[in-house]
Order: C-alpha cells, then structure tokens, then sequence
C-alpha cells in the first residue's frame, strides 16, 4: 500500500505539515508496512515557500526589505535548484504584517514584494514564480513596478513614489492615486528585468475591476470603508485605461487580474507574465503529482470544503491530480460546506470521498484547537484505513 497525505493548513489550527504527519501515522498504525509520503502543500498562496522548501530542497534568501507600510523588514524568498525564484507576495506585501489598526489599502504599498523581485534578479535569477494571496494592498502592482524601476506620473508629471519617499509636489505610489496616473515611464527599469519570465501563481479568478473585481471582492477584508471601496475600483478602472492606451493590453477582464490587489493585472501589462494556477505550480515544484501517480491513495484536506474548493483551492487540484492517475482520494475538514452538486462536482473532480473530523459537539474554541483538530484527523484516518484493510482481507478470502 503505497499512500500520500498532502493536507492545506486547517487556518487556525493546524499547520499543512502537521496534518500529514498525525494522518501518516494514523494510517501506518493499521497499514504497518505501507509506504507514506507527506508533502506540505500551498496553492500559491501564503506557505507556498514552506512548502517548496520543505518538498524540492530549495534555499532560503534573506532579503532587507520594507513592508506594506514602508517600514524596514526582514524577509526570504526560495532559491530553486534550477536557478529561479519563488516568491510570496503575502511574505512583504501581507496582511499579517499590519494590526487590525493599521490595514488601509488605500495607502499600502507592494513596494516590498518588488525589492525581493529585484534581489532575486540581481543574483540572476531570470525565471521567477510570484505566489499571490494574502496581502495587504490594492495599489495593482504599481509599488512593484516602482522598485523595478517604473515611473508613474500624473497630469502634472508628478512621480508616484513609495510612501515617505514623497519629495514636494510627489504622490504615494499606493491604491488611493491609481486614478492619477497619466503616463508610465519604463526607460529606468532595471537591467536584466527584459529577460525575465515571470509566472503569476494564484487561486481567484477575480477580473480587474467592477462588482466582480479586486477592490469589490477583497478590500473590504483588507481594511477598506464602502467608500474607499468605490475609490479604489474607480482607480482600477482609470489604470487599466491607461494601461490599454500604453501597452494595447486589456488586463481588465483577464480571470485572476484582480488577484492580490490587482497586482497580477498590472505585472500581465509590463512584465512578461503568464497567470498559473497556484496549485498547479505547487504540485510541480514539489514533486507531490508524481508521487501520487504513484500511490493507491491520497489523503487531503482543509479547515472548511466548500463551493470555494472547486475554485482552484488546493484540495481541488490535488484531487484532480489523483482523478488523472487513477488514484483515490479522501478529503478531510474541519467543516463541510458543501451544496450536493458542489460535492458532485468535486466527486468529478476526483474526490472519491469527503468526511468532516468532527466527531461530536463542541465549543467553536475547542474545535480550532490544534490538539483538538490533530486528534479528529487522525481518528478519521484510522477509521478509513481500517475499511480498506477489512475489504482487503474480504477480497483475499474470496
């Protein structure tokens, strides 16, 4: 019996790598000499370096960068085998970074992430994977592109610059001035950024801008007021004008071009940049789809499975990763959500089960606990593994 277990994290709770190991040896306690693998998994969202760090022996950079809000900060980005970079937007660009307080897209900045971009190019990295999800910003991408050495002006021919880098008559190159801009000036980018590939990993398919857009969809949960939300669509609106008039491109309803703040929108219009699935890339970099073309089954899970799960989530693509191997697949959570088409949908897409841990009522507090959570995985596990051992033994006797 050969047997993968590659869960997302229970968000919360319980860390991607500690429900494989407490459901890995679940398992081996009714399936002794089975052959387990345990892979942390991400679907290019935040933990996508964990992830491939952990998976695909990468090594971790550490970069001096600044934070949503320009303030100093030390972070990392992985050094793949092959010579290219992964790097989390969420990493220098997060909401984690920022208190509850402090969470404004109106006036952060992805300034951060695009310094580790150009850490990771100045070392001569040329392919470069950029995992979006959890940040704090809704600036599309300008704060990146500004540290890559873009120049953004207005009608005035006023440069938008990073926040505190403001010099007189300068605006903050952040979400609250995307309808100010009147032209981009990419003369300065940074040598060796022509020759870079960069891949878009992401998880949404959020267009640009509008009801289904980036600032509708997510600025509310990043920190922003109804009428902050209004602003900053109608800059998204206003940039993705600017950008058809100076590239040809239209970003503007391109699924995934609203991801991380309309960051993917704006790096599609001047970098060379393809969209991905996250978990795509993730089940590629990490070895975790041949490994379960090579097993008999694939646990996996997350905190809740719902309609959201079969929109590119991690769960959805490693079952289809099992549907294409034949392999079968378990999914396991904390809460299960879904509709009975939703769970039809997902059974087509390679789910051969989905069973909620929880065993019995309980305060939500205790239910998040880590201990709580580890406990009911591996109860679940040993239970599954002990119907496939009793049919085992059937099928021998028969």
């Amino acid at each position: 019996m050969k047997a993968v277990f590659a869960f997302d994290s229970f968000k919360g709770s319980a860390s991607s790598a500690s429900l494989a190991g407490a459901a890995s040896e679940a398992f081996l306690e009714v399936f002794p000499d089975a052959e387990t693998k345990c892979f942390p998994v991400a679907d290019g969202g935040e933990g996508s370096i964990d992830a491939v760090y952990l998976s695909a022996g990468a090594t971790k950079i550490v970069t001096a960068v600044h934070d949503p809000l320009m303030r100093p900060l030390e972070t990392c980005y992985a050094r793949c085998k092959d010579g290219s970079a992964l790097i989390e937007a969420a990493a220098a660009s997060g909401l984690t970074l920022l208190a509850p307080s402090e969470r404004d897209p109106m006036k952060t900045t992805s300034f951060g992430t695009g310094e580790q971009i150009a850490a990771a190019i100045s070392s001569g990295c040329r392919d470069i994977t950029l995992a979006l999800g959890g940040t704090a910003t809704n600036d599309a991408g300008i704060g990146i592109l500004s540290a890559l050495g873009y120049v953004f002006r207005d009608s005035e021919g006023n440069a938008l610059v990073p926040p505190g880098f403001s010099g007189s008559g300068n605006l903050a190159a952040t979400g609250e001035n995307l309808s100010r801009i009147a032209s981009v000036d990419a003369s300065g980018a940074m040598p060796g950024l022509a020759q870079c590939r960069f891949t878009l990993a992401c998880d949404v398919s959020t267009v640009f801008y509008g009801p289904d857009g980036a600032a509708y969809v997510f600025a509310e949960q990043k920190g922003a007021s109804p009428g902050d939300i209004t602003l900053l669509d109608k800059g998204l609106r206003h940039f993705s004008e600017i950008i058809y008039g100076t590239t040809g491109k239209d970003i503007s309803r391109i699924p995934g071009s609203g991801a991380a703040g309309g960051i993917c929108g704006g790096l599609l219009a001047f970098l060379n940049a393809t969209i991905r699935p996250g978990i795509d890339m993730m089940l590629d970099l990490t070895g975790l789809r041949k490994a379960i073309a090579g097993a008999d089954i694939v646990f996996t899970g997350e905190g809740s499975t719902d309609g959201q799960t079969l929109m590119g989530k991690a769960v959805s693509g490693i079952c289809k990763a099992a549907k294409d191997s034949g392999t079968e697949a378990i999914v396991l959570c904390g809460n299960c959500g879904l509709t009975a088409g939703e769970r039809r949908t997902l059974g087509e897409q390679g789910a051969t089960a989905v069973f909620p841990v929880q065993s019995g009522p309980v305060t939500l507090e205790e239910a998040m606990l880590e201990r709580t959570v580890l406990a009911n995985v591996s109860r679940t596990v040993k239970e599954i593994a002990m119907v496939i051992k009793s049919l085992q033994t059937r099928h021998r006797q028969h």
